[in-house]
């Protein structure tokens, strides 16, 4: 499991980029990004100045689940690519390297960070195939702070965090929590660096840090 992990980091840390004033390696060095949680931001500022892309919108179709072996060249990676640069020479192998990963459609309703060139976007989400749909939802309308792919067509999210589910009148996220008292699953949690606030509120308040953070890069 640690080694997942750390190959997930290490496939962030390759994806670097693309319009974020703060990279992995920055959040690193704050101590947001850590190897057993991912990404915890510790402010709005971090969120938003992490995100290449961010949006409002829903989830809809669940396209495939396949292994992933990385990006090449910001190209996905072959089984045979992956054995032969690796020199393995039993499939077995190299599967114990791969990490399951989803792709879904997320249909956007408002742009607000970045731009798009199609909607829906597709988001990356490395996970087992999907029994169910409880973490993706189509019902639920949700913020996404996303990061562009090596592939530079697809999106991933830093962490647990970087997506926000309204519930309620409220925006919460759903943390995977790997604890001996509790069974490892998912549990819902508000940003700790924000009062309790409705999810207009929240929204505006997103909306001033993100115009302010523009007006800074001028």
């Amino acid at each position: 499991m640690k080694t997942k992990i750390l190959l997930i980091l290490s496939l962030l840390i390759s994806s670097e980029a693309f319009a974020q004033a703060l990279s992995t390696k920055d959040l690193m060095i704050l101590g947001e990004i850590q190897h057993h949680k991912g990404y915890v931001p510790k402010s709005l500022v971090s969120l938003v100045a992490s995100s290449s892309l961010i949006v409002k919108g829903r989830f809809r179709e669940h396209l495939k689940n396949d292994l992933f072996f990385g990006y090449v060249d910001g190209q996905d990676d072959t089984l045979e690519e992956f054995m032969r640069r690796h020199k393995l020479e039993d499939r077995v192998d190299a599967y114990n390297w791969a990490i399951p990963l989803s792709e879904y459609e997320i249909s956007v309703d408002e742009v607000l960070l970045g731009k798009i060139d199609s909607n829906p976007i597709v988001f990356r989400k490395y996970e087992a195939p999907p029994t169910d749909r409880a973490l993706t939802n189509p019902n639920i309308d949700r913020i996404f702070f996303l990061v562009l792919n090596p592939d530079m067509k697809t999106y991933a999210v830093r962490g647990d965090a970087s997506i926000l589910s309204e519930e309620n009148g409220e925006y919460f996220y759903s943390e995977f929590v790997i604890d001996s008292s509790i069974p490892n699953d998912y549990v819902k949690r508000r940003l700790g660096f924000l009062p309790n606030m409705t999810a207009d509120e929240f929204e505006s308040v997103l909306k001033e840090e993100i115009a302010r953070q523009a007006d800074a890069a001028l």
